[in-house]
């Protein structure tokens, strides 16, 4: 079932999701050696939210603990992202009150499950 999810002083992004994934059905983000926002080892989930981390200004969030760090996400602790499954997949980002600045990257929509934004 849908759930809506808004905090106070935060701008609701269930449609602007639904809309990113209307707009890239398929897509792949490749990190190449000297692309801004790339960093090598991470897995595609990891890339997508390096991604988001330097579209909305990460190195000034109040909290960015383990951002970057690891090959996966889902293997450590990265602030705000949330696994679920056998298999983990990056299912919420509670990012809110954090001090992010900037735009959400459309990459976001390739995070096929992700229920929480």
């Amino acid at each position: 079932s849908h759930r809506t999810h808004c905090c106070p002083g935060m701008y609701q992004f269930d449609l602007l999701v639904v809309a990113l994934r209307m707009a890239a059905t398929t897509m792949l983000l490749v990190g190449l050696p000297g692309q801004p926002g790339a960093v090598t080892g991470l897995s595609s989930e990891g890339q997508v939210l390096m991604e988001l981390y330097h579209s909305t200004d990460g190195q000034h969030w109040l909290n960015n603990s383990g951002w970057g760090s690891g090959d996966d996400p889902c293997n450590g602790p990265w602030h705000g992202v949330e696994c679920s499954g056998q298999v983990p997949y990056v299912a919420q980002l509670s990012l809110g009150q954090n001090s992010l600045s900037g735009t959400i990257p459309s990459q976001l929509s390739s995070l096929a499950r992700l229920e929480y934004l």
